[in-house]
Protein backbone atom coordinates (compact mmCIF):
# COMPACT_ATOMS: atom_id res chain seq x y z
CA UNK A 1 0.00 0.00 0.00
CA UNK A 2 2.71 2.36 0.77
CA UNK A 3 4.49 1.66 -2.64
CA UNK A 4 0.85 2.91 -4.21
CA UNK A 5 0.90 5.77 -2.74
CA UNK A 6 4.48 6.90 -3.41
CA UNK A 7 3.76 6.06 -7.18
CA UNK A 8 0.83 8.17 -7.23
CA UNK A 9 2.98 10.71 -5.21
CA UNK A 10 5.49 10.82 -8.11
CA UNK A 11 2.83 10.62 -10.81
CA UNK A 12 1.25 14.03 -9.41
CA UNK A 13 4.37 15.81 -9.03
CA UNK A 14 5.61 15.17 -12.92
CA UNK A 15 5.92 17.53 -15.40
CA UNK A 16 3.46 19.68 -15.91
CA UNK A 17 1.04 18.67 -19.31
CA UNK A 18 1.93 20.66 -22.29
CA UNK A 19 -0.46 23.55 -23.23
CA UNK A 20 -2.14 23.58 -26.52
CA UNK A 21 -3.86 26.10 -28.74
CA UNK A 22 -5.87 25.90 -32.34
CA UNK A 23 -5.43 28.80 -34.56
CA UNK A 24 -7.29 29.23 -37.94
CA UNK A 25 -9.30 30.81 -40.31
CA UNK A 26 -11.70 32.98 -38.64
CA UNK A 27 -14.55 32.06 -41.14
CA UNK A 28 -15.82 29.24 -43.42
CA UNK A 29 -14.65 25.31 -43.79
CA UNK A 30 -11.21 26.15 -41.78
CA UNK A 31 -13.18 27.70 -38.90
CA UNK A 32 -14.93 24.68 -38.68
CA UNK A 33 -11.87 22.73 -38.94
CA UNK A 34 -9.93 24.43 -36.52
CA UNK A 35 -13.08 23.67 -33.86
CA UNK A 36 -12.86 19.91 -35.15
CA UNK A 37 -9.34 19.69 -34.18
CA UNK A 38 -9.62 21.56 -30.79
CA UNK A 39 -12.42 18.97 -29.81
CA UNK A 40 -9.65 16.04 -30.92
CA UNK A 41 -7.40 17.50 -29.02
CA UNK A 42 -9.21 18.12 -25.76
CA UNK A 43 -9.80 14.17 -25.57
CA UNK A 44 -6.28 13.22 -25.62
CA UNK A 45 -5.18 12.44 -22.08
CA UNK A 46 -1.42 14.28 -21.72
CA UNK A 47 -2.61 17.62 -23.07
CA UNK A 48 -4.08 20.78 -21.88
CA UNK A 49 -6.23 22.80 -24.27
CA UNK A 50 -6.02 26.92 -24.26
CA UNK A 51 -9.24 28.30 -25.96
CA UNK A 52 -8.86 30.77 -28.40
CA UNK A 53 -10.45 33.69 -26.78
CA UNK A 54 -7.82 33.46 -24.09
CA UNK A 55 -5.22 33.03 -27.39
CA UNK A 56 -6.84 36.58 -29.31
CA UNK A 57 -6.60 38.37 -25.64
CA UNK A 58 -3.10 37.49 -25.14
CA UNK A 59 -2.04 38.54 -28.67
CA UNK A 60 -4.08 41.71 -28.30
CA UNK A 61 -2.44 42.49 -25.55
CA UNK A 62 1.11 41.92 -27.19
CA UNK A 63 0.31 44.36 -30.29
CA UNK A 64 -0.77 41.58 -32.05
CA UNK A 65 -4.53 41.95 -33.91
CA UNK A 66 -6.29 40.72 -36.89
CA UNK A 67 -5.60 37.57 -39.20
CA UNK A 68 -1.82 38.04 -37.81
CA UNK A 69 -3.13 36.62 -34.43
CA UNK A 70 -3.70 33.55 -36.90
CA UNK A 71 -0.26 33.46 -38.54
CA UNK A 72 2.35 31.17 -37.78
CA UNK A 73 5.05 33.89 -37.60
CA UNK A 74 3.10 35.40 -34.03
CA UNK A 75 3.43 32.05 -32.40
CA UNK A 76 6.70 32.80 -31.12
CA UNK A 77 5.45 36.56 -29.74
CA UNK A 78 2.50 35.26 -28.12
CA UNK A 79 3.03 31.98 -26.45
CA UNK A 80 4.56 33.10 -23.32
CA UNK A 81 2.00 35.90 -22.55
CA UNK A 82 -0.77 33.11 -23.33
CA UNK A 83 1.17 30.46 -21.43
CA UNK A 84 0.95 27.93 -24.32
CA UNK A 85 3.91 25.82 -25.31
CA UNK A 86 2.70 25.07 -28.72
CA UNK A 87 0.00 26.05 -31.17
CA UNK A 88 -1.66 23.98 -34.04
CA UNK A 89 -2.06 26.29 -36.91
CA UNK A 90 -4.08 25.67 -39.81
CA UNK A 91 -4.46 27.23 -42.96
CA UNK A 92 -6.65 26.32 -46.48
CA UNK A 93 -5.31 26.07 -49.86
CA UNK A 94 -6.77 25.46 -52.89
CA UNK A 95 -9.51 26.40 -54.43
CA UNK A 96 -13.26 25.27 -54.33
CA UNK A 97 -14.45 22.72 -54.37
CA UNK A 98 -10.45 21.00 -54.01
CA UNK A 99 -9.64 22.91 -50.70
CA UNK A 100 -6.75 21.59 -48.75
CA UNK A 101 -6.23 22.34 -44.68
CA UNK A 102 -2.38 22.40 -43.93
CA UNK A 103 -1.84 21.85 -40.18
CA UNK A 104 1.51 23.09 -38.69
CA UNK A 105 2.57 22.46 -35.08
CA UNK A 106 4.81 25.36 -33.92
CA UNK A 107 6.83 25.28 -30.50
CA UNK A 108 7.08 28.30 -27.90
CA UNK A 109 9.92 29.06 -29.82
CA UNK A 110 8.55 29.80 -33.49
CA UNK A 111 10.17 26.13 -34.99
CA UNK A 112 7.92 23.79 -36.82
CA UNK A 113 7.38 20.72 -34.86
CA UNK A 114 5.46 18.66 -37.22
CA UNK A 115 3.11 19.41 -40.26
CA UNK A 116 0.30 17.62 -42.79
CA UNK A 117 -1.68 18.27 -45.38
CA UNK A 118 -5.74 16.80 -45.86
CA UNK A 119 -8.43 17.40 -47.89
CA UNK A 120 -10.93 20.04 -46.78
CA UNK A 121 -14.67 20.07 -47.56
CA UNK A 122 -17.49 22.31 -46.56
CA UNK A 123 -18.70 20.94 -43.40
CA UNK A 124 -14.44 20.46 -42.27
CA UNK A 125 -12.58 17.55 -42.24
CA UNK A 126 -13.51 13.29 -41.57
CA UNK A 127 -13.57 12.24 -37.68
CA UNK A 128 -10.46 9.74 -39.23
CA UNK A 129 -8.13 12.84 -40.05
CA UNK A 130 -9.54 14.74 -36.64
CA UNK A 131 -8.13 11.85 -34.54
CA UNK A 132 -4.97 11.66 -36.88
CA UNK A 133 -4.24 15.29 -36.22
CA UNK A 134 -5.01 15.16 -32.49
CA UNK A 135 -2.53 11.91 -32.22
CA UNK A 136 -0.04 13.46 -33.98
CA UNK A 137 0.38 16.11 -32.04
CA UNK A 138 0.04 14.61 -28.97
CA UNK A 139 2.91 12.19 -30.00
CA UNK A 140 5.38 15.26 -30.53
CA UNK A 141 4.57 16.89 -27.44
CA UNK A 142 4.21 14.61 -24.55
CA UNK A 143 7.06 13.71 -22.90
CA UNK A 144 8.48 9.63 -22.74
CA UNK A 145 6.24 8.14 -19.81
CA UNK A 146 8.37 6.37 -17.39
CA UNK A 147 8.38 3.07 -16.02
CA UNK A 148 7.12 2.61 -12.51
CA UNK A 149 8.15 -0.72 -10.70
CA UNK A 150 5.78 -0.93 -7.58
CA UNK A 151 7.35 -3.48 -6.06
CA UNK A 152 10.43 -1.77 -5.58
CA UNK A 153 10.27 1.19 -2.88
CA UNK A 154 11.47 4.76 -3.93
CA UNK A 155 14.93 6.25 -3.49
CA UNK A 156 15.36 8.68 -1.32
CA UNK A 157 12.78 11.89 -1.45
CA UNK A 158 10.88 11.98 -5.08
CA UNK A 159 12.15 15.23 -7.29
CA UNK A 160 9.78 18.13 -7.79
CA UNK A 161 10.06 19.24 -11.76
CA UNK A 162 10.89 22.75 -11.83
CA UNK A 163 7.46 24.89 -11.18
CA UNK A 164 5.77 25.50 -14.58
CA UNK A 165 5.57 29.63 -15.24
CA UNK A 166 2.61 30.99 -14.16
CA UNK A 167 0.40 32.58 -16.65
CA UNK A 168 -0.71 35.94 -16.83
CA UNK A 169 -3.76 36.68 -15.35
CA UNK A 170 -6.49 37.04 -18.01
CA UNK A 171 -7.41 40.42 -18.99
CA UNK A 172 -10.60 41.68 -17.55
CA UNK A 173 -13.45 40.98 -20.46
CA UNK A 174 -15.90 43.66 -21.38
CA UNK A 175 -19.74 42.55 -21.91
CA UNK A 176 -18.92 42.27 -25.67
CA UNK A 177 -16.02 40.82 -26.17
CA UNK A 178 -13.71 43.37 -28.43
CA UNK A 179 -12.84 41.78 -32.07
CA UNK A 180 -9.63 42.98 -33.40
CA UNK A 181 -9.63 44.69 -36.79
CA UNK A 182 -10.57 42.71 -39.82
CA UNK A 183 -11.08 39.74 -37.37
CA UNK A 184 -13.80 38.53 -39.87
CA UNK A 185 -11.25 39.00 -42.80
CA UNK A 186 -10.80 36.15 -45.33
CA UNK A 187 -9.04 33.51 -45.26
CA UNK A 188 -6.70 34.35 -47.74
CA UNK A 189 -5.62 37.16 -45.87
CA UNK A 190 -4.26 35.38 -42.88
CA UNK A 191 -0.70 34.59 -44.45
CA UNK A 192 1.26 35.95 -46.91
CA UNK A 193 0.99 33.90 -50.06
CA UNK A 194 4.39 32.13 -50.70
CA UNK A 195 3.67 32.99 -54.77
CA UNK A 196 2.56 35.79 -55.86
CA UNK A 197 2.75 36.09 -60.52
CA UNK A 198 1.42 39.78 -61.71
CA UNK A 199 0.78 39.55 -65.35
CA UNK A 200 0.00 42.79 -66.48
CA UNK A 201 -0.28 45.90 -69.46
CA UNK A 202 1.49 48.93 -69.04
CA UNK A 203 0.47 52.25 -70.91
CA UNK A 204 3.61 54.55 -70.97
CA UNK A 205 4.39 58.30 -71.74
CA UNK A 206 7.89 59.60 -71.79
CA UNK A 207 9.30 63.11 -71.28
CA UNK A 208 12.93 64.14 -71.47
CA UNK A 209 15.17 67.78 -71.58
CA UNK A 210 18.76 68.83 -71.75
CA UNK A 211 19.76 71.89 -70.79
CA UNK A 212 23.62 72.16 -71.73
CA UNK A 213 26.01 74.66 -70.97
CA UNK A 214 27.27 75.01 -74.24
CA UNK A 215 25.58 73.74 -77.12
CA UNK A 216 21.86 72.54 -78.30
CA UNK A 217 19.60 71.03 -75.77
CA UNK A 218 16.25 69.75 -76.56
CA UNK A 219 13.36 68.65 -74.92
CA UNK A 220 11.29 64.81 -76.16
CA UNK A 221 7.63 64.23 -75.72
CA UNK A 222 6.52 60.67 -76.75
CA UNK A 223 3.25 61.81 -79.33
CA UNK A 224 2.03 58.37 -78.99
CA UNK A 225 1.81 55.69 -75.51
CA UNK A 226 3.99 52.86 -75.42
CA UNK A 227 2.08 49.71 -74.97
CA UNK A 228 3.54 46.57 -73.52
CA UNK A 229 3.62 43.67 -71.22
CA UNK A 230 4.99 43.67 -67.52
CA UNK A 231 5.74 40.47 -65.26
CA UNK A 232 6.36 40.35 -61.26
CA UNK A 233 7.25 37.14 -59.71
CA UNK A 234 7.64 37.20 -56.02
CA UNK A 235 8.74 34.12 -54.01
CA UNK A 236 9.02 32.93 -50.55
CA UNK A 237 11.32 30.28 -51.03
CA UNK A 238 12.09 29.34 -47.08
CA UNK A 239 8.07 28.71 -46.83
CA UNK A 240 8.06 26.61 -50.06
CA UNK A 241 6.57 23.11 -49.61
CA UNK A 242 5.26 21.13 -46.40
CA UNK A 243 7.92 22.52 -44.01
CA UNK A 244 9.35 25.61 -43.93
CA UNK A 245 13.25 26.09 -43.73
CA UNK A 246 15.30 28.57 -41.78
CA UNK A 247 14.35 30.03 -38.19
CA UNK A 248 10.84 31.97 -37.88
CA UNK A 249 11.90 35.20 -38.75
CA UNK A 250 13.57 34.88 -42.03
CA UNK A 251 10.55 32.95 -43.27
CA UNK A 252 8.83 36.09 -44.54
CA UNK A 253 11.72 36.85 -46.29
CA UNK A 254 10.61 37.05 -50.11
CA UNK A 255 12.53 37.51 -53.74
CA UNK A 256 11.04 39.52 -56.28
CA UNK A 257 12.15 39.90 -59.96
CA UNK A 258 9.95 42.27 -62.10
CA UNK A 259 10.50 42.20 -66.07
CA UNK A 260 8.78 45.11 -68.94
CA UNK A 261 8.53 46.22 -71.70
CA UNK A 262 6.74 48.40 -74.52
CA UNK A 263 7.01 49.78 -77.33
CA UNK A 264 5.88 52.90 -79.93
CA UNK A 265 6.55 54.85 -82.79
CA UNK A 266 7.26 58.65 -81.92
CA UNK A 267 7.11 61.68 -84.32
CA UNK A 268 10.30 64.04 -84.00
CA UNK A 269 9.53 67.97 -84.12
CA UNK A 270 10.76 68.00 -87.80
CA UNK A 271 8.28 65.25 -88.81
CA UNK A 272 9.90 62.35 -89.07
CA UNK A 273 8.41 59.11 -87.64
CA UNK A 274 11.24 56.38 -85.55
CA UNK A 275 10.61 53.45 -83.27
CA UNK A 276 11.48 53.52 -79.51
CA UNK A 277 11.09 51.38 -76.59
CA UNK A 278 11.47 50.86 -72.92
CA UNK A 279 12.17 48.35 -71.07
CA UNK A 280 12.81 47.90 -67.00
CA UNK A 281 14.32 44.82 -64.62
CA UNK A 282 15.11 44.03 -61.49
CA UNK A 283 16.12 41.79 -58.74
CA UNK A 284 14.99 42.69 -55.03
CA UNK A 285 15.36 40.92 -51.58
CA UNK A 286 11.90 42.11 -49.88
CA UNK A 287 11.18 41.23 -46.03
CA UNK A 288 7.33 41.93 -44.97
CA UNK A 289 5.72 42.11 -41.79
CA UNK A 290 2.22 43.50 -40.52
CA UNK A 291 1.21 46.40 -38.02
CA UNK A 292 -1.91 46.08 -35.80
CA UNK A 293 -3.74 48.12 -38.40
CA UNK A 294 -3.48 45.08 -40.74
CA UNK A 295 -0.90 47.54 -42.71
CA UNK A 296 1.66 45.23 -44.47
CA UNK A 297 4.97 47.07 -44.48
CA UNK A 298 8.04 45.71 -46.61
CA UNK A 299 11.71 47.10 -47.26
CA UNK A 300 13.35 46.13 -50.07
CA UNK A 301 17.20 46.40 -51.66
CA UNK A 302 18.22 45.23 -55.06
CA UNK A 303 19.39 45.82 -58.48
CA UNK A 304 17.56 47.54 -61.17
CA UNK A 305 17.90 48.15 -65.24
CA UNK A 306 16.31 50.47 -67.31
CA UNK A 307 16.68 51.33 -71.22
CA UNK A 308 15.50 53.73 -73.40
CA UNK A 309 15.64 52.78 -76.95
CA UNK A 310 15.17 55.03 -79.51
CA UNK A 311 16.09 54.51 -83.38
CA UNK A 312 19.68 56.95 -84.76
CA UNK A 313 18.29 60.51 -84.82
CA UNK A 314 20.01 63.47 -84.00
CA UNK A 315 17.90 64.70 -81.30
CA UNK A 316 17.75 62.29 -78.31
CA UNK A 317 19.89 59.45 -77.72
CA UNK A 318 19.26 56.06 -76.59
CA UNK A 319 19.43 55.75 -72.03
CA UNK A 320 20.86 52.81 -69.96
CA UNK A 321 20.64 52.74 -66.69
CA UNK A 322 21.54 50.28 -63.66
CA UNK A 323 22.50 50.48 -60.16
CA UNK A 324 21.23 49.28 -56.48
CA UNK A 325 17.91 50.26 -55.51
CA UNK A 326 15.90 50.68 -51.87
CA UNK A 327 12.21 50.90 -51.58
CA UNK A 328 9.37 50.90 -48.96
CA UNK A 329 5.99 49.39 -49.66
CA UNK A 330 2.54 49.53 -47.95
CA UNK A 331 -0.38 47.70 -48.45
CA UNK A 332 -3.61 48.65 -46.41
CA UNK A 333 -6.48 45.93 -46.86
CA UNK A 334 -10.49 47.12 -46.37
CA UNK A 335 -12.33 44.88 -46.91
CA UNK A 336 -12.44 41.47 -48.56
CA UNK A 337 -9.85 40.77 -50.73
CA UNK A 338 -9.64 44.55 -51.88
CA UNK A 339 -6.38 46.32 -51.17
CA UNK A 340 -4.58 49.67 -51.67
CA UNK A 341 -1.04 49.69 -51.99
CA UNK A 342 2.02 52.55 -52.69
CA UNK A 343 5.30 52.47 -52.74
CA UNK A 344 8.18 54.44 -53.07
CA UNK A 345 12.28 53.59 -54.75
CA UNK A 346 15.49 55.01 -54.75
CA UNK A 347 18.27 54.92 -57.65
CA UNK A 348 21.27 56.90 -55.98
CA UNK A 349 23.90 55.67 -58.24
CA UNK A 350 21.82 55.34 -61.53
CA UNK A 351 23.44 58.02 -64.07
CA UNK A 352 23.52 58.08 -67.51
CA UNK A 353 24.29 56.01 -69.91
CA UNK A 354 27.23 55.64 -72.41
CA UNK A 355 25.46 57.19 -75.69
CA UNK A 356 24.06 60.19 -73.25
CA UNK A 357 27.85 60.55 -71.63
CA UNK A 358 29.36 60.79 -75.27
CA UNK A 359 27.05 63.10 -76.49
CA UNK A 360 26.35 65.44 -73.25
CA UNK A 361 29.75 65.03 -71.56
CA UNK A 362 31.99 62.30 -70.29
CA UNK A 363 31.90 63.54 -66.59
CA UNK A 364 27.78 62.57 -66.47
CA UNK A 365 26.09 61.39 -63.14
CA UNK A 366 22.26 60.85 -61.86
CA UNK A 367 19.76 59.46 -59.42
CA UNK A 368 16.50 58.76 -59.54
CA UNK A 369 13.17 57.69 -57.81
CA UNK A 370 10.29 56.28 -58.56
CA UNK A 371 6.06 56.31 -57.02
CA UNK A 372 3.54 53.33 -57.26
CA UNK A 373 0.53 53.32 -55.99
CA UNK A 374 -2.61 50.52 -56.65
CA UNK A 375 -5.87 49.09 -56.31
CA UNK A 376 -6.35 45.38 -55.90
CA UNK A 377 -9.75 43.16 -56.12
CA UNK A 378 -11.30 40.09 -56.35
CA UNK A 379 -11.57 37.96 -59.66
CA UNK A 380 -14.86 36.63 -59.93
CA UNK A 381 -15.35 32.77 -59.65
CA UNK A 382 -11.76 32.13 -59.14
CA UNK A 383 -10.36 33.02 -55.68
CA UNK A 384 -6.61 32.47 -56.13
CA UNK A 385 -6.98 34.96 -59.26
CA UNK A 386 -7.24 39.02 -58.39
CA UNK A 387 -6.94 42.39 -60.70
CA UNK A 388 -5.06 45.45 -59.96
CA UNK A 389 -4.74 48.46 -61.37
CA UNK A 390 -1.85 50.87 -61.46
CA UNK A 391 -0.29 53.97 -61.67
CA UNK A 392 3.72 54.43 -61.48
CA UNK A 393 5.89 57.19 -61.92
CA UNK A 394 10.04 57.05 -62.81
CA UNK A 395 12.26 59.95 -62.86
CA UNK A 396 15.91 60.52 -63.37
CA UNK A 397 17.97 63.56 -63.11
CA UNK A 398 21.44 63.81 -64.52
CA UNK A 399 24.49 66.10 -64.62
CA UNK A 400 27.34 66.62 -67.02
CA UNK A 401 30.54 67.93 -67.15
CA UNK A 402 32.69 68.01 -69.85
CA UNK A 403 32.51 68.35 -73.52
CA UNK A 404 30.41 65.79 -75.54
CA UNK A 405 29.83 65.16 -79.46
CA UNK A 406 26.90 67.56 -79.09
CA UNK A 407 26.62 69.54 -76.13
CA UNK A 408 29.26 70.41 -72.74
CA UNK A 409 27.87 70.38 -69.56
CA UNK A 410 24.44 71.01 -68.39
CA UNK A 411 21.65 68.95 -66.63
CA UNK A 412 18.91 66.60 -67.85
CA UNK A 413 15.59 64.69 -66.67
CA UNK A 414 13.71 62.09 -67.86
CA UNK A 415 10.37 61.04 -66.88
CA UNK A 416 8.23 58.27 -67.43
CA UNK A 417 4.48 57.96 -66.40
CA UNK A 418 2.79 54.73 -66.72
CA UNK A 419 -0.68 53.33 -66.16
CA UNK A 420 -1.43 49.25 -65.65
CA UNK A 421 -4.38 46.74 -65.35
CA UNK A 422 -2.98 43.41 -64.40
CA UNK A 423 -4.12 39.83 -63.25
CA UNK A 424 -2.48 38.33 -59.86
CA UNK A 425 -2.05 35.01 -59.00
CA UNK A 426 -1.62 34.07 -55.57
CA UNK A 427 -0.78 30.66 -53.58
Amino acid sequence: MVHFASALLLLSLGSPLPVVVVVGPATGPGARARAQVQAALSREEGLAIESLGSWLTAAHSAGVKGPAARSRAAVARIADAAGVDAAVVLTVRGEEPRLMLRAVLVDGRGSTRWTSTYPLGSRGITPRRQIAIAGAVAAVLQPPQLGIDLASPPRGPPRRAPPRRPAPPPAPRPSSPPAPPAERAAEELTEDPVLRVEVGMPVSWRKASLSPSSGPGFEYRSSDPYFGVALDVRLAPLRLGESPAGPGWLQPLELDLALAGSFASTRLADGRTIGSGEQRAGLDLVYPWTLPTETRVAVRAGFALHRFAIDPNDVAPPSTRRGVRFGLDLRQPFSRRWAVDAGIRAYPISGPGSDELARFGPGGSGWGYELLAGLEGPFPFWRRLAWRLGYDLLHFSDSYSGSGSSSSGGSGASTYHSGSASLVYSL
